[in-house]
Parts: C-alpha cells; structure tokens; sequence
C-alpha cells in the first residue's frame, strides 16, 4: 500500500457533533492524496458510521486511548500512526476550508528549502442556537 501524501491528525474527546463537522471539512478537501489520523483521547470512541471516508479518500484510522493521556501525547499518538510524506493537525473544533491541504502540500511539493508551512487563521465566533447547533457570529482574521 503507498503512503499518502498527507497525514491529517485529529484530536478528539467526546464531542461527536463536532467531530462531525471538521471530518466534514476533510471530506471536502480538493485535495484526495491524504489519511486521516483520529485520536480519541479518552472517553467514548467515535462511531464508525462517523469514520466513513469519502470516494477517493485515503482512509480513517482510529486510535482510541483509555484512560486519556491529554492534548500532546494524543498527537504523538497520531504522529506515530501516520504514514503521509507532510502531517497537518487539525482539532475536532476546527475546520479546514476545501483548499488548505492542496494549497500547503503544493507550496511543499514545489520546494526543497522549506520544511514547514501553515497558514492564517479565521476564527469564528459561535453561539449555540434555540435549535441546538452552533451558527457562525463575528469572525476575526
């Protein structure tokens, strides 16, 4: 089996809804040639209807931890499972727009002088709704 371009790591921890949304923003992604690494610190594992990947996608890997071991060892959990040439996080309240990996793997792939890459930031403030969801509020760059 080749390896994948990218190995996306997500940390998680009993917010199913949320990781919902950032796997989501993965399956949305123009760029294919990635894995997804989740890592359930602790509590109740994600269901496996919500790993499902999307045509094309290289695939969910689940690791789950009992008891949890917190936010740095989680990722050096996902960083051991990962198998992509570049590794990209990305925390079960966060969500990607549908260029980020193209975009970053491309500048990447295009250099031998660089080693790491990131981009902006767009947070979003959110407020829970009289449905139970979260709508998008003020936005900061």
């Amino acid at each position: 089996m080749s390896s994948p371009l990218v190995s996306v790591i997500v940390r998680t921890r009993n917010r199913p809804a949320l990781l919902a949304e950032a796997l989501a923003s993965l399956r949305a992604q123009t760029l294919r040639d990635f894995e997804t690494v989740v890592v359930a610190d602790g509590g109740t594992p994600p269901e496996r209807a919500a790993l499902e990947p999307a045509p094309g996608e290289g695939g969910i890997v689940l690791l789950h931890r009992q008891p949890p071991h917190g936010r740095s060892l989680a990722l050096n959990a996902g960083l051991d499972a990962a198998r992509g040439r570049f590794i990209a996080y990305l925390d079960d309240d966060d969500l990607y727009l549908p260029e980020h990996l193209e975009r970053l793997a491309r500048f990447l792939s295009g250099s031998d002088s660089y080693r790491v890459a990131y981009t902006d930031v767009e947070q979003v403030e959110q407020r829970l709704g009289p449905d139970g969801r979260y709508h998008p509020g003020r936005r900061l760059v």
